[in-house]
């Protein structure tokens, strides 16, 4: 058997959440992504925060600017 590690995803590692806010996650920042559109990356983050907010999900720092960048690059 091979001691190599498994490749890791692309996907951010989002600290401490459950697989429904996993899920909540992803369809806030899909919704946002359509939303802002060509936003400034300040827009985008206070929509975003809003948006988590109101779902009642907590994401680390380091977690919101991430999904901030990968919103603005469309990925």
């Amino acid at each position: 058997m091979s001691d190599q590690q498994p490749a890791e995803d692309s996907a951010p590692e989002l600290d401490e959440s459950s697989a429904s806010d996993v899920d909540a996650i992803a369809g806030i920042a899909v919704e946002v992504r359509d939303t802002a559109g060509a936003s400034h990356a300040d827009d985008i983050e206070a929509m975003l925060r809003r948006r988590l907010a109101e779902s009642s999900v907590e994401v680390s720092e380091d977690d919101v600017q991430n999904l901030v960048q990968q919103i603005r690059e469309g990925d």
